[in-house]
């Protein structure tokens, strides 16, 4: 069973396209979560196909990921000796962008000079 994350952070760059097989492609990308942190945390998610517009993004906007992790147990021999790994990707499947700061409230005043007491 697959559980859907979501994190906030500040988009950094995106790589171009990296295509394998017949019609498959996915581009990296990266942000900063904790950019502000004295210990700033960086993650690297992938989109797959064109499942989310990564142009309209630029260094610094504020975004909201959701991801899936996807990972395997990989096995391959090297020399003759047998060999094993994780791997693990951050599957991103939305981006949306997100304000830095969210606009003012505003409030409508009714200005009515009939009520003044004097």
């Amino acid at each position: 069973m697959s559980q859907t994350l979501k994190v906030v952070g500040h988009f950094v760059a995106a790589t171009k396209p990296r295509s394998w097989g017949e019609g498959h492609y996915s581009t990296k990308f990266y942000i900063d979560i904790d950019k502000d942190s004295d210990y700033p945390t960086m993650g690297e998610f992938e989109v797959y196909k064109d499942k989310v517009d990564l142009s309209k993004f630029s260094k610094g906007d504020k975004v909201e990921i959701s991801f899936n992790i996807r990972g395997a147990k990989r096995e391959w021999e090297n020399g003759g000796e047998k060999k094993s790994g994780f791997f693990q990707t951050l599957d991103a499947w939305k981006v949306e962008a997100k304000s830095a700061t969210p606009p003012p409230a505003t409030v409508e005043v009714e200005e009515n000079d009939d009520d003044l007491p004097f």
